[in-house]
């Protein structure tokens, strides 16, 4: 299974920076997510790492060999980049038959492809007909076609039912524990969660997190908000045992503690309560404040 390193990578166009020295590598029997908002680099990145980009400086590589130094590509590396590049009068198993002739690859690996995502039954109808989520699907069917060790997927889930969601999260379980590396780009950072075991944020074209997922939101804050038409007394009594609280609206408090702390100190000064509820910071929130700290730093 491949490892992939970049080092040093960097893209500039004329004046602008898109993606700034990164240095971080993708390891095998990983799903890794790589996070950043829009125009942060994610693309650029990856499209330097397939090969479709030339860097500035640096290199992207698999086992120290760049994507043009691969002997049969197709077979080390699948990628989703976009999924709407198909023919839409060609049916789906011919679609992949032309992509796997393409790639050396024999033609039988196109139905195989097909049933790993739960296409099989589609085989023979035209792409043209396809929702936005079968189309995924294609996509990806394409990517598998080689059975490579390395998947590169870019909004895999976009157009996915919840049923098809929680089929994607499955199935990229189960490629990285064959020990493949995966990396899945995406702005749906709730689902991002449920899926990978390691996190890569960047933000204008700039590292700022490389961590496992778990070590990333371990430190995540607790806060309980609290409407009450005393808010501000409570926030005075909260205040007075210590505790980092304070008004966001005319009738809510929002405390930096845990709902029992708040409530002992409701019961003991009978305030009047109208509503609790505790909040716990996740990977949206760490996303936030990472990409909001390294802007403020520019």
């Amino acid at each position: 299974m491949a490892s992939i390193e970049l080092q040093g990578l960097t893209k500039r166009f004329g004046p602008l920076t898109a993606v700034d020295d990164l240095n971080l590598m993708f390891r095998p029997g990983t799903v890794t997510g790589f996070l950043g908002v829009n125009g942060a680099g994610k693309t650029t990145t990856l499209r330097m790492l397939l090969g479709l980009v030339t860097p500035t400086a640096g290199a992207a590589t698999f086992d120290g060999r760049r994507y043009a130094e691969l002997d049969e590509p197709a077979r080390h590396v699948g990628a989703v980049l976009e999924a709407s590049s198909f023919h839409p009068g060609r049916r789906a198993v011919d679609h992949l038959r032309v992509l796997a002739t393409a790639g050396g690859l024999p033609a039988e690996q196109a139905g195989q492809a097909l049933e790993r995502v739960g296409l099989a039954a589609a085989a023979r109808r035209r792409v043209g007909g396809f929702s936005l989520g079968m189309r995924q699907r294609l996509a990806l069917a394409a990517a598998l076609l080689g059975e490579p060790a390395v998947l590169v997927l870019d909004e895999p889930a976009n157009g996915l039912d919840p049923e098809g969601v929680q089929w994607l999260r499955t199935f990229l379980r189960a490629e990285a524990e064959e020990g493949r590396t995966v990396i899945v780009s995406s702005h749906l950072l709730a689902e991002v969660s449920q899926t990978v075991d390691h996190v890569v944020i960047i933000d204008k074209g700039r590292l700022v997190a490389d961590a496992p997922l778990g070590e990333l939101t371990a430190e995540a804050t607790e806060t309980v908000v609290v409407t009450s038409p005393e808010a501000a007394t409570l926030l005075t009594v909260l205040g007075g045992i210590g505790v980092d609280a304070q008004l966001t609206g005319q009738d809510e408090v929002t405390a930096s503690t845990t709902p029992d702390v708040v409530g002992k100190a409701i019961a003991l000064n009978g305030i009047v309560v109208h509503g609790m509820q505790a909040r716990r910071s996740n990977l949206e929130d760490v996303f936030f404040n990472l990409t909001s700290t390294e802007r403020s730093r520019s």
